[in-house]
């Protein structure tokens, strides 16, 4: 018993030596606490920082209105080149081209080109079976060959009074008629014959041995283009039409030949421009012995345009579109904005031609916002001048 009380006093002091190492607890507490007290802070900065930012604006926004003077940045416009090139969009056509329909009623009999074919002029295309047209015809010969003999019957009668002049001016009458009519079936006999009325490509053929064939059809038989020689038919806007002259080169591009450009000649203009579009249909022959190019292709052709005045170029973010059309914000001598309306002209992307509405010695305000009035006073903060822009691959598209 006297041995048991210090073995049990030992095992108590080893349990409080295990669990003495858990006693430091506060300063883990104290961590918690500090990070807590961190967010907070953060919170509290997060929620206040915008809202004095937001009331420094609203107090200068304030202050602005109450003076009545807002500042905007401005440029001016700029002169276009005295030279540049326009590109317009166009489509080839043949020369000549022409649909070939019958001129009689019949069957084919035969067909001798199909499309790709290259014929001359009065080259046979195809033939026809007339059997009715056939029978008329000799019928019609057979009552002429009965009206001659009646009227070389009368002719012959030599006594006087026998045959009264009105027998002989019927029989006279008879012949002729009959003869016109063996003419008249022989001329659309003729028409059997298909042939080319000019030397060209056979681009389509809709017959083929035994269609019915109707004079009356609006149906084509073939159609002949010809194409060593192309023509093309642009628009040019108004503000361009007093520099097209006829003579002079047109450069064609074609998006099947990146890397080749074809020379045309500008051969003649309508003279007047279209009411509608304000535009001067101008037409441009591209030589094409080889047949390289063929008709119907879409093309792109640029002009070089030389004008006595070059228009003027204003920086996009210069323009305000709206239902009225566009228009731009004038600073002007006092202070106080002016909204112009302006006409454009073609669109370089940062950049926009302007046909007319300013003179250029315009301070433009950029971006312009509902706070730019009409009237309003405005301080410009600074004058910049619009870099020449770097002109697109093809020329730039006329609206």
């Amino acid at each position: 018993m006297t041995e048991s009380k210090p073995e049990s006093k030992r095992q108590s002091e080893l349990r409080t030596e295990t669990k003495s190492p858990a006693a430091p607890q506060p300063p883990r507490l104290w961590l918690y606490a500090g990070i807590a007290v961190g967010v907070l802070v953060l919170l509290l900065v997060i929620g206040t920082v915008p809202r004095l930012i937001r009331n420094s604006e609203l107090a200068q926004a304030a202050e602005t209105e109450k003076s009545g003077i807002v500042s905007v940045n401005v440029s001016k416009p700029r002169r276009a080149p005295a030279t540049t090139d326009l590109l317009l969009p166009a489509g080839t056509e043949a020369i000549q081209q022409t649909p070939i329909y019958a001129r009689t009623n019949g069957f084919v009999k035969q067909w001798f080109t199909d499309i790709g074919s290259t014929v001359k002029r009065g080259q046979l295309m195809a033939i026809l079976e007339t059997p009715e047209l056939d029978q008329e015809l000799i019928q019609s010969r057979a009552n002429l060959s009965l009206a001659k003999a009646n009227l070389e019957r009368l002719k012959s009668v030599s006594l006087p009074g026998a045959i009264s002049q009105q027998d002989r001016d019927e029989k006279q009458a008879s012949f002729d008629a009959t003869a016109a009519s063996v003419g008249r079936l022989g001329a659309l006999a003729s028409f059997k014959r298909i042939t080319a009325p000019f030397a060209g490509v056979v681009t389509l053929r809709t017959i083929d041995v035994g269609t019915l064939i109707s004079s009356g059809d609006a149906k084509e038989l073939f159609r002949l283009e010809q194409t060593d020689t192309l023509r093309l038919m642009v628009n040019v806007p108004q503000t361009y039409a007093p520099s097209v002259k006829t003579g002079t080169t047109a450069t064609v591009l074609l998006p099947e030949f990146p890397n080749r450009t074809f020379e045309g000649v500008i051969v003649r203009t309508a003279g007047a421009l279209d009411p509608a579009t304000r535009t001067l249909l101008t037409e441009i022959h591209l030589p094409n012995a080889t047949r390289e190019v063929m008709s119907g292709m879409y093309a792109q052709v640029k002009l070089r345009i030389v004008q006595a005045t070059p228009l003027l170029i204003v920086a996009a973010k210069t323009l305000k579109i709206g239902e009225g059309g566009a228009e731009v914000a004038i600073v002007m001598v006092d202070g106080k904005v002016h909204y112009q309306k302006v006409q454009l002209g073609r669109d370089f992307g940062t950049e926009v031609e302007i046909i007319s509405g300013l003179t250029g010695a315009e301070m433009l305000v950029e971006n312009p916002t509902d706070d730019v009035y009409e009237g309003r006073t405005v301080k410009p903060l600074e004058t910049k001048v619009i870099p020449p822009a770097t002109p697109p691959a093809k020329g730039g598209q006329a609206k």
